[in-house]
C-alpha cells in the first residue's frame, strides 16, 4: 500500500494494476473507503 497523503492510500493491484487486474484508492478517516477504480484494456 502506497500512502498518497495523510488519509489516501493507493492499493496496487498485481501486473501494476494492468488489465485484467486494477488499483484501488483507500481512504482512511472516520468512514474508511476502498474505492475501486475498475480496468479496461483502455
Amino acid at each position: 500500500m502506497l500512502k498518497i497523503s495523510n488519509k489516501f492510500y493507493l492499493m496496487e493491484g498485481p501486473n501494476h494494476g494492468q488489465y485484467p487486474y486494477s488499483n484501488f484508492l483507500f481512504i482512511d478517516d472516520q468512514i474508511q473507503t476502498l474505492i475501486d477504480t475498475g480496468w479496461g484494456r483502455e
